[in-house]
């Protein structure tokens, strides 16, 4: 029995999990899983990049909109004064 642990929970029933890097092989290897790895990393940022611009033209556009609208109403009530 361990110190500290309870009689049923032994260090002998807890398994443990290797999670090292198995052996790469040769430096062909090496490189070319660098390459793939840093070409999935650049299409992920693009994508990202890609996401925050459109939503950036979403929020500009929509602002556009907006103060055009209220650009005209002022204009509308400027020539309806002017009218009277």
């Amino acid at each position: 029995m361990c110190i500290g642990l309870p009689e049923r929970m032994q260090l002998k029933q807890w398994v443990f999990t290797d999670n090292a890097c198995p052996a790469a092989g040769d430096a062909a290897t090496k490189l070319r899983q660098r390459e793939e790895y840093a070409s999935k990393e650049l299409l992920l940022g693009e994508r990202k990049l890609q996401q925050v611009l459109t939503l950036e033209r979403n929020q500009i556009g929509a602002e556009v909109v907006k103060e055009e609208k209220e650009l005209s109403a002022e204009a509308q009530r400027a020539v309806m004064f002017h009218e009277v």
